[in-house]
């Protein structure tokens, strides 16, 4: 088993990428029919073409994938997955269902119904270890960028399915959707930004009667088609995208925390391997020196004073590990007994009055302090006050008024101690 696979999931179809060789000189590219409620089908006719890999990278396409620009707080991406895993259907068109969600950098979102992608990735698993899987937009902008185009639209023509607009600005996805009523709702769509420069228009999916059509839609736009890169064709860019992206880690991934787990797993076993190969190795080369031990004999004096000053250094790494772990050990037991966030701001969120909103949530000393707006900023400390879990709620200064819309508003700044229940 050698090589890399990139693997497109696609709505009804399977593409993939296989690159072997020296630095990837070689690409072989396939596409088969599938079935996402069936995979196992046409992961079998995969199989049987391209066979299994040391390595396989997923890339899975828009129609798949719930896409989303959401703001949040300045968070880690760890965090900012958890808090949209609170309450997935606040952010996404979903009811009772696990998503698994891909956050990054940026704000764009993305997001998979946990059930049929776990169905998929056991599929694929039989082909090699997934070491790569991220939503097909991420994987094409690798791609793009690949070939140096950083700036532009990406329309996937899926005719009567409707058209994925992708837009990229210095490399980054700016915005993703799903636009339907063809190309004249495509023209609707970009409207807004008539008043700065239209950036060029890249058409996957290229037809000349399509191409002419979405020209006429949109005057005065350049409408070109996606290139090939490194001999792979334009169909299977986001295929090869996804397979250039193994190696490092991704912006925006769908891997689920036991897929994760799992490749943190192999890697580390896979560190070993190659740590006791070195040591065999040097064993190896130490048995074979001894046949010449009388020959250099008088080098063996010198060749000791330099191990011995290898190892002085090797034991003072040595003892900084040993002292570096027992301070993890410190950070993790304060990591341990400090206030969790989340389970503050899942009480707060709870508790407050239809209507009312938060801005900011920080800790002071042994206090938390919220600020935010309402209809009525005293229903927010009587609301909080009934509840046995937080106690010594009191205003932190005046509220003030705010006409928002056709609305008032009332700001507040509240403290309270927060003691949850045993």
């Amino acid at each position: 088993m050698s090589g890399l696979l990139g693997i497109e999931l696609e709505a009804r179809m399977l593409r993939a990428v296989r690159v072997d060789g020296w630095r990837g000189r070689r690409a072989r590219v396939m596409e088969t029919a599938w079935d996402p409620h069936e995979p196992g089908e046409g992961v079998g006719v995969l199989r049987e073409t391209m066979g299994s890999a040391a390595r396989i990278a997923v890339a899975v396409h828009l129609p798949l994938l719930l896409a989303k620009r959401v703001k949040l707080p300045p968070l880690p991406p760890a965090e900012r997955r958890r808090v949209l895993q609170l309450e997935p259907q606040r952010f996404f068109p979903v009811r009772l269902e696990d998503l698994v969600i891909a956050v990054a950098d940026h704000e764009m979102v993305f997001a998979a119904r946990e059930a049929p992608l776990t169905a998929w990735i056991k599929e694929l698993g039989r082909l090699g270890p997934i070491e790569l899987l991220e939503p097909g937009p991420a994987a094409l902008a690798r791609a793009l960028g690949k070939a140096g185009t950083r700036d532009g639209l990406v329309l996937l023509d899926h005719a009567e399915r409707g058209v994925g607009l992708i837009e990229l600005r210095q490399g980054e996805i700016a915005r993703v959707r799903r636009i339907y009523g063809g190309f004249a709702g495509v023209a609707a769509a970009l409207e807004p930004d008539s008043g700065r420069p239209m950036p060029p228009v890249y058409l996957a999916g290229w037809d000349e009667e399509r191409a002419g059509l979405l020209t006429a839609h949109l005057r005065g736009v350049r409408v070109l088609p996606l290139q090939a890169l490194a001999g792979v064709a334009p169909p299977f860019l986001s295929a090869y995208g996804a397979a250039l992206g193994v190696g490092s880690e991704p912006g925006a991934s769908l891997m689920t925390e036991k897929l994760s787990a799992r490749r943190r797993r192999r890697r580390h076993r896979t560190l070993a391997g190659a740590a006791l190969a070195c040591v065999a190795a040097a064993l190896f080369a130490l048995t074979s020196y001894d046949a010449w031990r009388q020959r250099i004999h008088d080098n063996l004096a010198t060749r000791i004073e330099g191990l011995e000053t290898r190892a002085s250094v090797a034991l003072g790494l040595q003892h900084e590990l040993t002292a570096m772990q027992r301070r993890a050990q410190a950070v993790a037991e304060i990591e341990r007994t400090r206030p969790d966030p989340l389970r503050v701001l899942l009480a707060v969120s709870r508790r407050l009055p239809p209507g009312a909103y938060l801005r900011a949530l920080r800790l002071s000393g042994a206090e938390w302090q919220i600020d935010g707006y309402g209809q009525q900023a005293a229903g927010v400390t009587q609301a909080l006050g009934s509840a046995p879990e937080f106690q010594a709620v009191r205003f932190l200064a005046a509220t003030n008024r705010a006409q928002m819309g056709s609305r008032t508003y009332e700001t507040f700044s509240i403290a309270f101690r927060f003691v949850p229940a045993p």
